[in-house]
C-alpha cells in the first residue's frame, strides 16, 4: 500500500493526474481491506489533490470530507486540522468563502491545541488568504501578521515555519498594493523571495520573482523588471530539472 501511495505522489508531482489517481485508488483497496483509517485519511487526500489538478474541485471537496471522516473516526487531531485547513483552500477555490473561513477557524482551534507551531502558522494565513477574497484587508492583515510573527518565532524549528512565514508575506505584499504602499509591498515580496531562496522552494520563488518584476514594470524600472524576470525562468527551469531527477 505504502508503494502505491509513494508512486501516486510521484506520479502527481510530475503532472501526471491520471497516473496518480489510478495508483491512489489501488493503494485505497488495500487501506480499505486492512481498515487503516489513517491511510484512508492520507490516500483521500491525494486524490483530492489529484482531483483538484485535474478541475474537479466538487470531486476534490468530496474526498476531502471523506479524508474528515477518516480522521476524526481516527481521533488523529493533527491530521483533521491538516484537512480542514485544505477543506478551507479549496472552499475559497470554489467561491465558497463563508464555508472557507468557517473551515480555516476549525482549523486554527484544533492547531493552536496541537501544534506544531509551523502548521498553527500556515492555518494563520488561510484564514488571512480567506478573508483577502472577501476583500476584508484589515482582518487578512490582522491574521496574516499574527502567522508571521508566529512563524518568525519558530523559524529555528526547521524550514516549515520559515516557509509559513513567507506565505504570510505574500498576503501582507498583497494588501499593501491594493492600499498604494508601493514600497511596503516590495519589501515583504523580498523577504519573501530570501526565504524561499534559502529554503530551496524554486517553484514558489519564480512565482514571487515575477510578482516583483511586474511590480517593477509597473513603476518603469525595466531593468529590475528583466532582472527579475530572468531569475524566475532560472529558477521555474530548476524546480522542473529536480521533479525530472526524482523518477531518474
Amino acid at each position: 500500500m505504502k508503494v502505491l501511495k509513494d508512486l501516486g505522489a510521484v506520479s502527481f508531482d510530475l503532472g501526471e493526474a491520471e497516473a496518480a489517481a489510478a495508483y491512489l485508488n489501488a493503494a485505497l483497496v488495500w487501506a480499505n481491506e486492512i481498515g487503516d483509517l489513517s491511510g484512508l485519511s492520507a490516500i483521500y487526500n491525494g486524490l483530492a489533490y489529484t482531483y483538484r489538478a485535474r478541475g474537479d474541485l466538487d470531486a476534490a471537496a468530496g474526498y476531502l470530507q471523506r479524508a474528515l471522516g477518516a480522521t476524526e473516526a481516527a481521533n488523529d487531531l493533527v491530521q483533521a486540522a491538516m484537512v480542514r485547513n485544505s477543506l478551507a483552500v479549496l472552499s475559497a477555490d470554489r467561491g465558497h468563502l463563508q464555508s472557507a473561513v468557517a473551515h480555516a477557524d476549525r482549523a486554527i482551534e484544533i492547531a493552536r491545541v496541537t501544534g506544531p507551531a509551523a502548521y498553527l502558522a500556515s492555518t494563520l494565513n488561510t484564514k488571512a488568504e480567506c478573508l483577502l477574497k472577501l476583500e476584508d484587508l484589515s482582518g487578512a492583515e490582522q491574521w496574516a501578521a499574527e502567522a508571521l510573527r508566529l512563524a518568525t518565532e519558530h523559524s529555528a524549528s526547521g524550514a516549515a515555519a520559515s516557509v509559513a512565514g513567507a506565505a504570510a508575506r505574500l498576503v501582507l505584499a498583497e494588501i499593501a498594493a491594493r492600499l498604494g504602499a508601493v514600497d511596503q509591498s516590495k519589501h515583504q515580496l523580498e523577504e519573501a523571495a530570501a526565504t524561499y531562496r534559502t529554503t530551496g522552494a524554486k517553484q514558489e520563488l519564480g512565482e514571487v520573482l515575477m510578482r516583483l518584476s511586474q511590480l517593477a514594470q509597473a513603476n518603469g524600472d525595466d531593468a529590475a523588471a528583466q532582472r527579475f524576470a530572468a531569475e524566475a525562468f532560472r529558477s521555474t527551469q530548476s524546480a522542473s530539472h529536480l521533479l525530472e531527477r526524482r523518477v531518474t
